[in-house]
């Protein structure tokens, strides 16, 4: 996922540009796909219902026209329920990304075997909202990190070339016994020692008031972790990219960003890229998601931030040649934007140019959308696509065909199907045809 070996937020080919901001969670060596966990495991049967193409509504005033076509999938229609965790990689180790997906009311963590999303379980169990696919181990196999009831865990894939997957059983090995409460996960090197590390945050909301802390996990060996801890402000979300260029990983929290020392046991720099005081007016409280990525192409990695658990507005905010300065440029994709919890960003559309796809959650304002926003560059307007009206929690971008078309994988927070919200896939068609409705 934004994994392992960190790529830096520079100007690339599109298909590796893909969310710089997942640069943490899907090692990016071997057969891992795409960051921000980028590739996930996906569902149990056959895909559910005949497929629609989906269209594009486009705001800004006038009707705009759609520039990619979505193919909607179901990839599990019964579990798990409620579905917070999702990602994506190459599990079985064919070339091609499988998709994953764990419960937070005890269902379990599943993976998803492509092309017919057979679905296999990895651990049983409740997990809390946030996963990361990396090879923790080095052995060419991707990994899975979940925190969950049981603690923080990774777990070690089995899936050897010739092995039935259906039979392979995955062992658990613990990084800490604490879990419960953590709402975010990033895994990267953190210190260059070529050892992937994970780095996690709580959450401040609902009553937990334990969002003030960055915790770092630095692998000493498969089964060995070193722990220390940053504060930082109250809230939610996290990513990570270097954000100066000097080859190590940073740490994105709300309106601030952490320089990485490099160093074990050297102290991370706090850094407000925005005002603290802007940020505060700006969103309703410190519960934002962050990506980074190079929007307008200069070489630096820029931030986009959502607001995840309240109101705020969809911005994104360029980088200065000294990312350690204070005031980056805030340009706004969408105003008024209420409990956008998923956010990514990807060349869907193969221009060069990273867009912003973002998903509201079922706390949301109607409509609950999951949207592109296209990047048209040089400080135009960002033309909304809706992709679908049912909204979805975490979103997950991977190409699942791997033919250069970035799908959309995603559920929305309060799921079961039988309620309207499956585990569901929205395919980039690119080339054809478009009609003219969101899908559901």
């Amino acid at each position: 996922m934004r994994h392992g070996a960190m790529a830096t937020a520079r100007r690339r080919p599109a298909a590796q540009r893909s969310e710089i901001a997942s640069l943490v969670h899907s090692e990016r060596k071997g057969r891992a796909m795409q960051p921000r966990s980028l590739m996930a495991s996906a569902g149990s049967r056959a895909l559910a219902g005949a497929a629609l193409v989906i269209a594009a509504l486009c705001v800004a005033g006038r009707a705009h026209a759609a520039e990619v076509a979505f193919r909607h999938e179901v990839v599990d229609a019964q579990n798990p329920t409620h579905p917070h965790c999702k990602a994506a990689g190459d599990i079985d180790g064919d070339g091609l990304p499988d998709l994953l997906a764990a419960s937070a009311a005890g269902d379990g963590l599943f993976w998803y075997r492509y092309p017919k999303w057979t679905k296999h379980l990895i651990a049983p169990g409740a997990f809390t909202t946030d996963m990361a696919v990396a090879d923790i181990d080095r052995d060419g196999r991707l990994d899975v990190v979940i925190p969950g009831r049981a603690g923080l865990t990774w777990f070690r894939n089995p899936c050897a070339p010739g092995l039935d997957p259906a039979a392979a059983a995955w062992s658990a090995r613990v990084i800490s016994a604490e879990g419960a409460d953590m709402h975010d996960v990033e895994v990267a090197d953190l210190d260059g020692d070529g050892k992937p590390d994970v780095v996690t945050r709580h959450q401040s909301g609902f009553g937990k008031r334990r969002g003030n802390q960055i915790h770092f996990w630095r692998q000493e060996g498969p089964d060995a972790w070193s722990h220390r801890t940053a504060a930082c402000p109250h809230g939610e979300g996290l990513a990570a990219a270097d954000l100066d260029a000097d080859g190590h990983p940073d740490v994105v929290i709300g309106g601030r960003w952490y320089r990485n020392p490099g160093a074990a046991g050297s102290a991370w720099q706090e850094h407000a890229y925005i005002d603290p005081a802007a940020f505060d007016q700006g969103w309703t409280n410190g519960d934002v998601v962050a990506a980074v990525g190079d929007i307008d192409g200069d070489g630096r990695p820029d931030i986009v931030l959502s607001p995840a658990e309240g109101k705020g507005r969809l911005s994104w905010f360029a980088a200065p040649p000294d990312p350690r300065r204070t005031n980056w440029t805030e340009q706004v994709i969408q105003a008024d934007s209420d409990y956008m919890h998923g956010l990514r960003l990807g060349d869907l559309d193969g221009d060069g140019r990273l867009d912003v796809v973002a998903a509201k959650m079922h706390q949301a304002s109607a409509p609950q959308e999951v949207a592109v926003f296209w990047n048209r560059g040089g400080g135009r307007p960002w033309p909304k696509q809706v992709v679908s009206a049912r909204g979805s929690h975490n979103i997950v971008l991977v190409d699942v065909a791997a033919d250069g078309a970035i799908d959309i994988f995603g559920a929305n927070w309060n799921n079961k199907a039988a309620a309207g919200a499956p585990l569901e896939l929205w395919r980039n068609l690119r080339s054809e045809a478009r009609p003219s409705a969101p899908a559901p």
